[in-house]
């Protein structure tokens, strides 16, 4: 394999955090620690042609961008000349490599041969990613939806049952698309990464043709304030896989069971006689739990970044879901 990109998806709150900064342990390895979200808007308007108007207009995606912001806020970002040199290649997508490699840099890693982003909803963005990079390669991080469920609640106060049935969708077409790459796509459950990280680590690094190194098995630092899974010795606990047990009522868990039911049996999260239990989302439970998922997400911004950020965040998350690339 040649430098890259290597895209680490899947659901948030799934693991895609840990994966990343075990992978950023390799030295071979470079992914920036900031999500980018513009990759595949940047591709669908710019990716047959580049031209000086589109060169300046990818230069104010990225600028007004929240990974530009966080970049900035972290001490880390080009300042604005350095941008539109970084954005001055001759197509987009080395613009995109460009970017990737410099702020990987920027954050302490060598240059690298592989670069990579992880960004979650690169996801449903497979096809597209693939066309545009014909060498890159998709790991795609899988997590008992009921466990994601919790820890989405607890976070950042998803509802659970609207988490289940986006788990069930979205895990679904990155399965099916991503299954039409061949080798250029592996899932990796979290489940089984926690459980024996060296031995999941190993296949990655093979699957990547890198050398193992053995410091992809362990931390530097918790890859996540809200639910560090890394004990002082940086080593990886698998003590924090079964929130269902303790944060979701039973009644609770039947019902995600029943709304992700195709898609959890083919993973084996389910028993086979689970399908005839399958029931969506219904409209009642849509309209009632719909307003009280977004104003509780919409707190979490608040308590995050403020007023300020939190409407500017959400205004940009607004932007590109309409272009659908998010």
């Amino acid at each position: 394999m040649s430098g890259g990109p290597l895209f680490i998806v899947g659901m948030s709150r799934s693991g895609t955090q840990l994966l990343r900064e075990l992978l950023n342990r390799h030295p071979g390895i470079a992914i920036p620690r900031k999500e980018t979200h513009f990759i595949p808007l940047l591709l669908r308007r710019f990716v047959r042609r580049y031209g000086e108007d589109e060169r300046r207009q990818a230069f104010r995606i990225v600028r007004g961008s929240d990974f530009y912001e966080d970049l900035r806020l972290a001490g880390h970002a080009p300042d604005d000349n350095e941008l539109r040199e970084l954005m001055a290649a001759a197509d987009v997508r080395q613009a995109v490599e460009r970017l990737m490699r410099r702020c990987a840099v920027s954050e302490g890693k060598q240059a690298g041969w592989l670069w990579g982003d992880k960004t979650p909803n690169n996801m449903v963005h497979l096809p597209l990613l693939a066309q545009a990079f014909p060498r890159a390669r998709m790991l795609h991080i899988i997590r008992d939806p009921r466990d994601r469920a919790a820890s989405a609640r607890r976070v950042w106060g998803a509802d659970p049952l609207l988490s289940a049935e986006l788990w069930a969708r979205k895990v679904a077409t990155a399965r099916r698309d991503g299954m039409t790459l061949g080798e250029r796509y592996r899932e990796l459950r979290y489940e089984e990464l926690v459980a024996d990280v060296e031995r999941r680590m190993r296949k990655v690094c093979e699957w990547l043709e890198l050398e193992f190194d053995a410091g992809v098995t362990r931390l530097e630092r918790p890859p996540d304030k809200y639910a560090p899974r890394a004990e002082a010795s940086g080593r990886i606990s698998a003590s924090r896989t079964a929130h269902r047990k303790d944060e979701l009522a039973p009644a609770e868990v039947r019902r995600i069971e029943e709304i992700v039911a195709p898609v959890a049996i083919e993973l084996g999260y389910l028993p086979r006689d689970s399908a005839a239990r399958h029931r969506g989302v219904t409209f009642g439970e849509r309209l009632f739990r719909v307003g009280v998922d977004r104003g509780r997400k919409a707190g979490f911004f608040l308590r995050r970044w403020g007023l300020r950020g939190a409407v500017r965040h959400i205004a940009r998350r607004a932007f590109l879901y309409r272009l659908g690339t998010d």
